[in-house]
């Protein structure tokens, strides 16, 4: 059969959102689940955005506590802890800090705020802390979900879609970060872009209950209006300046979306993880790291 799209290109947190389905459901239905889901995508854009001044995480930002901070909020800041413990502090979303001055602020004015001066301690666990129901940031520091949320949202929606809707056969995509169940028991082929050239395919895979994570340092990429530095999205405390590209295969969107933020910093830094495999080239194209095989 034909597929059909429950969402098409809808736009949100910086990129766009594609639901597409495999199995037969009248229009009506079809209307009903997509009028859901954009509703979903859009309260947690406008909860945990950093680029919405009223979300969560931008009142965070501003006034160092938040009381009573919903469970999802801390599921997705406990999750974060303990991949920054696992990856020996790649992966850091305490670092809305650094971003912002460097430019990837709330305007995207991509200018420089100031010239950063001497690091200062970035470890998770000496910025974020829970007491008595207030979720608390230390001051100077600001958090940014950009590097797991689009993952966590897709797996959100895939609960959605699965449990209250009992759809069977369906693709999730979030700018790059997909799940896919299957169509109708068939692997679905995913195609690779290359993150130098998005004109140019360097593959494909085959998935099937599987979620797929993709980042490239090339999706947003300035040179700062006082250094003329060339700055990223992705920051790297460590400064290895690798500029890698990831594709990374696992078990939920959350993981893949995670990891492959930290390929793009350190290719190495993931070798526990036996629950995943991934694809890592350097700035030039080159594959430097393969597993998928």
């Amino acid at each position: 059969m034909k597929s059909k799209f429950i969402l098409d290109s809808f736009p949100a947190l910086g990129t766009l959102f594609w639901i597409e389905l495999f199995e037969d459901l009248p229009d009506e239905k079809i209307s009903e689940i997509s009028e859901m889901i954009k509703k979903e995508i859009l309260e947690f854009e406008n909860l945990y955005s950093r680029f919405k001044p009223d979300s969560l995480v931008s009142k965070l930002n501003t006034k160092g506590n938040l009381a009573n901070p919903p469970l999802e909020l801390l599921t997705m800041l406990s999750y974060s802890m303990e991949i920054n413990q696992l990856t020996g502090g790649v992966f850091n979303v305490c670092l809305g800090d650094i971003l912002e001055n460097l430019g990837y602020d709330g305007e995207l004015s991509f200018k420089e705020k100031f010239t950063l001066a001497t690091p200062k301690n970035y470890s998770m666990d000496n910025i974020l802390s829970l007491s008595e129901g207030n979720l608390y940031l230390k001051e100077g520091f600001k958090i940014d979900l950009g590097g797991i949320g689009k993952g966590f949202l897709i797996d959100k929606i895939t609960k959605i879609l699965l449990e209250k809707f009992q759809l069977k056969y369906f693709l999730i995509n979030g700018g790059g970060d997909i799940f896919v169940t299957s169509d109708n028991e068939n692997p679905v082929e995913i195609f690779l872009e290359n993150p130098l050239n998005t004109e140019l395919i360097i593959g494909s895979l085959k998935l099937k209950n599987q979620a797929l994570g993709a980042s490239s340092p090339f999706k947003r990429v300035w040179f700062g209006d006082k250094t003329n530095t060339e700055y990223s999205h992705i920051v790297d405390l460590k400064n290895n300046n690798k500029f890698n590209s990831s594709f990374v295969v696992g078990k939920n969107a959350t993981i893949c979306d995670t990891l492959a933020t930290c390929l793009c910093i350190d290719e190495n830094c993931i070798l526990g993880f036996n629950e995943v495999s991934y694809l890592v080239l350097d700035r030039v194209g080159e594959v430097i790291k393969n597993t998928l095989e």
